[in-house]
């Protein structure tokens, strides 16, 4: 019994300073006009949407704890990586990524940075998918039938933001 009380205190510590200590696991690059911000988010962080805004909470935890707000009208892109592929790089060449005419009522130009094929899904400002398929560099995604509003299109790790006109 002496045991189990010493060693309780000392398991209740190890998982209290786990819960501080924890360590990134991914970044969030969000663009705007005013720039570009990188946030490195905790297993206990979390990002949402709250009305008509992108909310980010990089950790629950006090210690790493870093909240950001963003209105969906400024945002131009939005890049997630692991820290494993967090290279200054790889986060250019995605960046690399257009599209155009911007706002649009019937397609998006895509000028991807390779030749290759890549998936593509559409997102709504409430976070549903709302349209998928595969895309090349040149091609068109057709949104006519998509209600005008505010949309992210995801390539890959990269979201751009384009409205529906």
């Amino acid at each position: 019994m002496k045991t189990i009380r010493t060693i309780l205190p000392v398991l209740a510590l190890a998982l209290v300073c786990n819960a501080w200590g924890e360590n990134p696991t991914a970044k969030i690059s969000v663009e705007t006009k005013e720039g570009l911000n990188t946030y490195e988010m905790y297993d206990s962080g979390k990002m949402y949407f709250s009305g008509n805004n992108l909310v980010i909470e990089t950790s629950e935890n006090g210690e790493n704890k870093q909240l950001a707000k963003f209105k969906l009208a400024d945002i131009n892109k939005l890049l997630f990586f692991s820290e494993e592929t967090a290279s200054h790089n790889i986060g250019n060449r995605t960046l690399s990524l257009e599209i155009y005419p911007n706002p649009s009522s019937d397609y998006l130009n895509v000028s991807l940075p390779t030749v290759n094929s890549y998936p593509y899904n559409v997102f709504s400002a409430n976070g549903s998918i709302v349209k998928t398929g595969q895309i090349t560099n040149g091609g068109k995604i057709d949104i006519q039938s998509l209600t005008p509003g505010i949309y992210f299109l995801q390539i890959g790790n990269v979201y751009i933001k384009f409205s529906k006109i």
